[in-house]
This record gives C-alpha cells, sequence and structure tokens, in this order.
C-alpha cells in the first residue's frame, strides 16, 4: 500500500457554510423500579434492507422499499447512489430506487468518502467494479483489507493507504468483469455481496465459498429477482444474465431489526417481572445468532412466526425477566452477532460470575474496535467489573447490587447510547447521557418505545 498526496474533501463531505448551533441533547434515565411491558414495532431490519438497494439499482425501473424510517446507512447510500446517477425518492413512507439496468450508471465526478459505512462501502465496490469508468472511493480499513487483494488480483482497482482508511481506484475497463473464484472467510456478509453484485456483470460464472456461512440477505434477494444463483452448502454459484436489462423491479417489505431488538431483550431479562414483545422482527436463520447467545446465557425467549417479509423470514419474538448465567461465548455465533455484543455485554453483568466475550467483529463505524474500549468504560463507571484482556472481553456480573448512575457522552455512537440507557435502568439513580441525537439514526423511536413499556426517561436540550 502507498501513502497517497494529500487527501482532498469529497463528494459526500462537501455541504453549504452554515451557521454552527452550540446544542446538544441529553436523555435522563431514572432508574427501572417497575416491570418493562407491552408489544413494540422495531425500525427496519437494515442488513437486509442495504443489499436489496443495491439489487434495485442494477434492475430495470422502479422498485418500492417499504421502509417508514431510515438509517443513517440508508440514506448514504443513497446519497452516493444519486452521484452516480441513481434516481432515489421518498414517497409517503417508501423508497423508491428508480434502477439504470445492470449498465447504466454513470461516473462521479470525483472522490466519494464512505469510511464509517463499510457495509455501504463494499456494496458500492460492488456496484461500480468493472465498469467503463474509474471510480475512487475512501473506504475503511477493513474494506481494504477484505476486499483489496481479490480487487488488485483480478484488475479492477488499485488500493492505496490514507491517515485514517483507505483509498480504492475502480479501474477503467472494457467489457465485462472477469468471473471470480474465491473462498472467503464468512465474518462480514458484506464480501460476499459485494463479490455477487460484480458477479451479475461479469464474463462467466462467479464461485463464492464462505468458511462460515455468513446472512442470506441478497441470495434471498437474487432469488426473488429470479436471479440464477446455485446454493449448495456454504458455496454459491453466479451464473450473470447475458441481458442488460434482465432483472425487473420489485416492491420490498422488511421485517425489524434483531440488532436493535436485543436491546430491548437485555432489559426484559434484567428487569424483574417484564415481557417485553417486539413485533415482526427478522428471524433469519443466517443472522439470529443474538437469539442463541441469549438463550446460552439463560434468557427466556419465545418466537411466533408471522409471513415472510418478501423472502425474509419474520416473527413476534417474546423476552422475559430471567437468571441469568455466566459464560464464555465465542465462535461462529460471537462472530456474527457483530454489534449484538455491547448488550450482551450489558446482559452478563447481571449474570452471576466471570464471562468472557471473544471473537468480537462489530459492524457500525467501519468495523472499529474501539468501541469495545468504551463499552468497558460504560460498564466500570456503571460499578460493573469489566476488562478487556488477550482472552477478550470480560465481564464479572451481579445480578443484586444496583449500578451507579452513569453521567457519560456517546461521541456521537448511538450504540453506545443504548447500552447506557440499559445500564441506567439498573443504577440507583438518575443517569445522564450526553449527545444522544445520534439516536435518530439508528432508533429514532427509542424513547418513545421505551416509554411505551412503561420505562422513565426525558430528553433534555441543552445550549
Amino acid at each position: 500500500l502507498r501513502r497517497p498526496s494529500p487527501p482532498r474533501q469529497s463528494l459526500l463531505q462537501q455541504s453549504p457554510l452554515r451557521e454552527i448551533a452550540l446544542v446538544t441533547e441529553q436523555l435522563i434515565v431514572h432508574p427501572q423500579l417497575s416491570p418493562l411491558r407491552g408489544s413494540v414495532p422495531l425500525p427496519v431490519h437494515e442488513q437486509s434492507l442495504l443489499p436489496r438497494l443495491a439489487l434495485s439499482v442494477v434492475s430495470r425501473g422502479k422498485s418500492t422499499f417499504v421502509a417508514p424510517e431510515e438509517s443513517v446507512s440508508v440514506r448514504v447510500f443513497c446519497e452516493a447512489l444519486a452521484l452516480f446517477g441513481v434516481e432515489t425518492l421518498r414517497d409517503g413512507k417508501n423508497r423508491v430506487v428508480v434502477g439504470t439496468g445492470l449498465n447504466g450508471l454513470r461516473s462521479a465526478s470525483g472522490p466519494v468518502d464512505v469510511r464509517g459505512e463499510a457495509h455501504v462501502a463494499a456494496l458500492l465496490i460492488g456496484l461500480l467494479a468493472g465498469r467503463s469508468f474509474e471510480t475512487e472511493l475512501w473506504v475503511d480499513g477493513v474494506v481494504a483489507e477484505l476486499l483489496g487483494p481479490v480487487l488488485v488480483e483480478f484488475e479492477l482497482a488499485r488500493v492505496e493507504a490514507l491517515d485514517e482508511g483507505a483509498r480504492v481506484v475502480l479501474v477503467e475497463r472494457a467489457g465485462r468483469p472477469p468471473g471470480i473464484e474465491l473462498t472467503t472467510t464468512g465474518i462480514y456478509a458484506w464480501v460476499k455481496q459485494a463479490l455477487l453484485l460484480i458477479a451479475l456483470r461479469a464474463d462467466e460464472p462467479t464461485l463464492v465459498d464462505e468458511k462460515l456461512a455468513s446472512a442470506d440477505h441478497l441470495e434471498r434477494a437474487f432469488e426473488r429477482a429470479r436471479v440464477p444463483l446455485e446454493i449448495v452448502g456454504s458455496q454459491m454459484v453466479v451464473h450473470p444474465p447475458r441481458d442488460a436489462d434482465a432483472l425487473g423491479p420489485q416492491t420490498w417489505e422488511h421485517p425489524g431489526s434483531m440488532e436493535l431488538a436485543a436491546y430491548l431483550a437485555v432489559l426484559g431479562f434484567v428487569v424483574p417481572e417484564s415481557e417485553i414483545v417486539v413485533r415482526n422482527v427478522s428471524t433469519n436463520p443466517t443472522a439470529a445468532s443474538f437469539l442463541t447467545l441469549a438463550r446460552v446465557i439463560g434468557g427466556r425467549t419465545g418466537t411466533s412466526p408471522r409471513a415472510d417479509q418478501s423472502g425474509e423470514p419474520a416473527s413476534d419474538v417474546t423476552f422475559a425477566a430471567s437468571s441469568l448465567v455466566a459464560r464464555e461465548l465465542s465462535g461462529e455465533a460471537m462472530l456474527h452477532v457483530g454489534d449484538g455484543a455491547l448488550p450482551l455485554a450489558v446482559a452478563l453483568a447481571r449474570a452471576p460470575g466471570v464471562s468472557t466475550l471473544t471473537d468480537i467483529a462489530p459492524e457500525r463505524r467501519g468495523g472499529d474496535q474501539r468501541v469495545l474500549s468504551r463499552l468497558v468504560g460504560y460498564l466500570r463507571t456503571a460499578g460493573v467489573n469489566a476488562d478487556l484482556t488477550q482472552q477478550g472481553l470480560v465481564i464479572v456480573g451481579d445480578s443484586k447490587k444496583r449500578l451507579a448512575p452513569l453521567e457519560v457522552t456517546t461521541g456521537g455512537d448511538a450504540r453506545l447510547a443504548l447500552v447506557g440507557t440499559l445500564l441506567g435502568f439498573l443504577a440507583e439513580g438518575p443517569s445522564v447521557i450526553d449527545d444522544v441525537a445520534c439516536l435518530r439514526d439508528l432508533f429514532p423511536r427509542w424513547v418513545g418505545t421505551l416509554r411505551a413499556l412503561g420505562a422513565h426517561v426525558e430528553v433534555r436540550t441543552v445550549r
């Protein structure tokens, strides 16, 4: 990797000059002394929505996505797509994407910075590699590390180091990109998704073999769109369509996010006599590792299956007060639970004994592992004995004592706002979590959902 010349401002970073108001929002969390009960919906499952959006780009016509609320990742993806000639618009509670077919994208007028959005970056690489124009993307280091070698090997890109992240230059190419045969780790589903999107425009079949089977959201979307796809175990073979307009538009419905359900699950487990039902949540067996791990630590869960959501399985899931037990959690389930490791850590803080979490692979903010250090800081501030060691995240749980009230700031990371809320409910006095406007980008109705369940939380604006 080579260090480039001084970085330029990316298109996604450019914005009109505006006055900066020194305003922040605080979340005041009061101790939860009564059970939490109720049935609530969840935001859309982003991990299935994003690859479906990518598939709609290379389909011809208007695809409709039922998505009343959108995460920051979805908005960034749509903004980036607009730079390459893809029209996306909001129509009431829906997102509409006007697909250009397999060959309809155009070049952007400059570099596009999608650092902090590893999933979005990988999908853009899948859509743009092997085009008749050059594209420069600024991506997180983990994206360059996992996708860079194969892009370079098949002469699809140049990769250069930046002070933060990397520059991936997808080179101009005449004709279709080559078919690829590759074995991947399967830790991050977006690696496979990038390769499968490239495969749609390849000159011959592409074979992807995963050591661990990752979430199959894009494969399910392929099958619904009638993409020629063969799946045997963890192997996938894509036979690329010959017709540039072979894929048609679709209407997509989406289940709720299991990643966000995990935070409500922990509240159900640790607040005595609670019973929380999340409605219509994704229970895709390749992406529901949290449920598996929750049961391993003694969490009481129940599922009531519902109709599939455009090919994705969904259920109403119940989380009830539980006697949690300390465990050593590692392996495939931990690798795939992603950011679900954060609420799991809070749950284990209420499990008597020593627990160890290893094989943690955070997903948001470009897979930045520093969130684990901040998680430990939150736990220690609350009075939990926790540490990051060579063995992993070690937590000494106690189910009886109330925690210390928090006075913390999120640094704009919504995951920490959610973690702080969980710890605040278990504290002996009110907790103050600063800089929580970021919750709108991940769980827009977090406060309303908690109040519907019987929680006492307040939002305060500070100037």
